[in-house]
């Protein structure tokens, strides 16, 4: 499946943000890094090949692989650029979010309109460079190994599967220091923030504006906190807040996860909703339901990719992966919970096999994705707090108290994915953001996001002295593509520098955050 079928599916099924989100978002500071470096090569900007924009150029950054060690050679990372389309204001440096992910494919040759607006694309030219470990193809897992991980139950509950469990992450990840090496003991998120200053040196930019999203806030806050004078202005959509520890955020992450499975059972009660689970215990079915699986794995015949039984491990992962986009897809967490109840798991077993990899009709996994493992593993704590199969129990238990529905599922594809990485972390959390010598900054949290809890971007944005709060009410993960006041609020500031009321809301817009149609049909 083609990288832009892969994008879209991923949208649509809001699957990379779960993913994403399951990580844990915890990050990065140990050994400070050199905040200097030579002056890179300047950005020699060329038309991106084949792109049907023509303000599209494309370039490659050069930048240290390991900036205590320049002696230790470069590395290339893939920049792009939308040239403005009018009066141009100045440069807009854009991040996605990840880790793992790059922007440069989506800024060279797709049309920005789902992520920016048009008075945007007109004033700024938007640049975007690919961080470290996006373009060069980390590799921790084979594909005979990549398989037997996934279909691994990764809920572990007898002392055997905790041990079993320690025995394949420790495996998994000397693999992505084995196949990766040196770059992967230079992946972290504190070396791509000093590759963003480098950015803006290879521009020849004396300042710079920033909007980040999800993992992206994180980079832009530590930016200004280390290079307080570079920024106009900067906008932070949906916060990662890293000024916690590790299990504190993952834990509220879970939590969210488990309000958004409240919020689909409100929704299965309001009548003129299509719930097929209307009227029944919700909990009691779906429990059923995964203890049966926990012992026998139900059947997937109608998943196209693989028809491989289903466990409890990739029905709850799915269920949760459903769960968290909000109204859009509680549709599918229906579908899933009614389907599965009835014996037929093929819609988890679908989505499971596009989200970890196997999308090939012979069972054959992609090779991508493996680059958010080694820079979380490299960013957080993990890798020392997560050592034995004890300290994954404590784990288990912790996060299942604060999330007794999706806790033991966040647990599988998180912070588990960190023991025993072999590189020692970096900078790593908790982090301060207090902010000095910074202009006014723009938050934006919304209410109803389970991939970045609105606690988190009030908590960044606390932490920011005269910084301005946006808060959007309504489901899903980011905000400036789902809301035209966020847009106009957001437009104003980066444009003019007009500062929005601090604590403004502004209102989901239906038409830009629309239901996701099922990619199974139902069951009769």
């Amino acid at each position: 499946m083609n990288y832009a079928i892969r994008k879209s599916f991923c949208r649509r099924a809001a699957l990379s943000a779960v993913l994403i989100a399951a990580a844990g978002y915890t990050a990065a500071y140990a050994t400070d890094l050199p905040l200097t470096a030579p002056p890179p090569p300047s950005i020699n900007w060329q038309p991106c090949p084949d792109s049907p924009f023509a303000n599209r150029d494309c370039a490659t950054l050069t930048v240290p692989l390991d900036y205590a060690n320049l002696a230790a050679g470069t590395i290339d990372l893939p920049v792009a650029r939308a040239r403005a389309t009018g009066s141009k204001v100045g440069t807009l440096v854009y991040n996605p979010g990840g880790p793992g992910f790059g922007a440069s494919d989506t800024i060279g040759y797709d049309n920005l309109d789902q992520s920016f607006t048009p008075l945007l694309q007109s004033r700024f030219d938007i640049v975007t460079f690919d961080p470290r470990g996006a373009a060069q193809g980390i590799r921790c897992m084979g594909f005979g190994l990549q398989e037997h991980y996934w279909e691994t139950n990764l809920i572990p509950r007898t002392s055997t599967e905790l041990n079993d469990r320690v025995a394949l992450e420790q495996n998994v990840n000397q693999g992505c220091l084995t196949n990766n090496d040196p770059l992967a003991r230079h992946i972290d998120s504190a070396s791509t923030v000093r590759d963003l200053e480098q950015f803006r040196r290879a521009m020849g930019l004396t300042q710079f504006n920033y909007m980040g999203r999800s993992y992206g806030t994180f980079l832009g806050y530590r930016y200004a906190k280390l290079y307080p004078g570079r920024l106009r202005a900067m906008v932070l959509d949906a916060a990662i807040d890293r000024s916690v520890p590790d299990r504190q955020s993952f834990t509220e992450n879970a939590a969210v996860s488990d309000t958004m499975w409240q919020k689909y059972k409100e929704w299965c009660k309001v009548a003129s909703n299509p719930c097929k689970m209307r009227g029944r215990d919700i909990d009691a079915v779906f429990n059923q339901t995964l203890a049966q699986a926990r012992v026998n794995p139900l059947p997937a015949p109608r998943a196209p990719f693989t028809q491989r039984p289903v466990n409890d491990w990739i029905l709850a992962f799915i269920a949760q992966a459903f769960a968290q986009p909000g109204d859009i897809t509680f549709n599918s967490v229906d579908q899933l919970v009614y389907e599965s109840s009835l014996g037929d798991a093929s819609v988890a077993r679908y989505f499971y096999d596009f989200a970890t990899g196997a999308v090939e009709p012979n069972g054959n996994y992609r090779q991508d994705g493996q680059a958010n493992r080694a820079i979380t593993c490299v960013d957080t704590r993990w890798s020392q707090t997560l050592r034995t199969a004890a300290d994954l129990q404590q784990l288990l238990q912790q996060t299942k108290a604060a999330a007794p529905r999706f806790g033991e599922s966040s647990v599988g594809q998180g912070a588990t994915n960190c023991i025993g990485y072999p590189v020692d972390a970096i900078e790593p959390t908790p982090l301060s953001v207090q902010l000095t010598g910074v202009p006014p900054f723009v938050v934006i949290g919304a209410t109803l996001d389970a991939s970045t809890p609105y606690a988190w971007s009030t908590r960044i944005a606390s932490q920011i002295q005269g910084s301005r709060f946006i808060k959007r009410i309504g489901y899903g993960h980011v905000s400036y593509d789902k809301s035209r006041c966020v847009q106009q609020k957001v437009d104003n500031y980066l444009i003019s520098l007009t500062l929005p009321a601090n604590g403004s809301t502004c209102q989901t817009d239906p038409d830009l955050y629309p239901p996701q149609d099922l990619l199974l049909p139902p069951l009769p």
